[in-house]
């Protein structure tokens, strides 16, 4: 299980970074970009990686345009072409922007008195279709950071909110149901009864195309040792239940401490019969010694 989850929780990391990290941190970049633009008037030099940034990108020297005319003619010209071009775009952040230019005109139509101040509320409606589309992101992070947290729960540790939110983002992004439903796969291994389960449960299992390699090495490691994995089930799932059993996992970090504590006061131990005595003494169990 922790080899599988491991392996989920890379790609999902994975995921996020290109996704989500680098999307905000470009939009930040172009957003400051603009502003200096627009105060200062330098010219932007921004290279973009992510495809929507880059439309971003294409949407600001479209408004360019808008900000070097003066005269009203040649600013109509520009302004009609540019919803010309917003159209045949047809993206989502482009019928927005063209929204939000059209509120900003003048009711009683454009003239050489309310040109510039027209031209101020053009620079003003593409920053805000910026930073709504980061926000947005931003809120889509979040929420992909929770779905992180609960996505390897078993239902019966689920809480009402915690199912509800998990169920509620699956169908909405239902790229995700794969890392769910593998994750789910393998836990059930260990909560079924060993009559219901069968070795093809693991040797079935196949991968989408570019999964991460930790993962991969995962289900290989499971593969090769299912049956050593079937052979563990039947004793498992008797000593599963009762109150202190550790077949399945060992912490041996207590008894290493009291070690090292008393190798500490004894400055080191002399020799292998005083050893003995001591960790016998300490640990209250017996200590044997291999011979050489």
């Amino acid at each position: 299980m922790q080899l599988v989850n491991r392996g989920i929780l890379k790609e999902l990391n994975q995921i996020s970074r290109r996704r989500f990290k680098a999307v905000i941190k470009e939009t930040r970049k172009l957003y400051q970009a603009i502003k200096q633009q627009i105060q200062q008037g330098e010219a932007i030099d921004f290279k973009c990686k992510n495809t929507i940034v880059s439309q971003f990108h294409y949407f600001y020297n479209l408004v360019a345009e808008l900000f070097k005319t003066e005269q009203l003619n040649r600013f109509e010209t520009c302004l009609s072409v540019t919803f010309e071009k917003l159209v045949q775009h047809g993206t989502s952040f482009s019928k927005q922007l063209r929204e939000e230019l059209l509120d900003r005109l003048p009711k009683k139509g454009l003239t050489e008195k309310n040109l510039k101040y027209y031209r101020q509320k053009v620079k003003g409606a593409l920053s805000l279709v910026i930073r709504q589309f980061r926000r947005q992101v931003e809120q889509e992070y979040k929420a992909f950071n929770k779905v992180k947290f609960v996505l390897f729960k078993r239902p019966e540790n689920l809480s009402s909110y915690e199912s509800e939110f998990l169920a509620k983002y699956l169908k909405q992004y239902s790229e995700f149901c794969k890392y769910r439903n593998l994750s789910m796969r393998i836990s059930n291994i260990y909560h079924d009864p060993p009559d219901k389960l069968t070795p093809s449960i693991i040797e079935d299992i196949e991968l989408w195309v570019g999964a991460h390699s930790e993962l991969e090495h995962a289900i290989k490691t499971l593969k090769k040792n299912v049956e050593k994995i079937f052979n563990f089930l039947p004793l498992y799932s008797k000593k599963k239940y009762k109150k202190y059993a550790k077949i399945s996992r060992v912490s041996p970090e207590p008894q290493m401490r009291k070690i090292k504590d008393l190798y500490r006061k004894k400055f080191g131990f002399r020799t292998i019969e005083t050893t003995q005595l001591l960790l016998e003494n300490q640990l209250n169990c017996p200590v044997f010694v291999n011979s050489p």
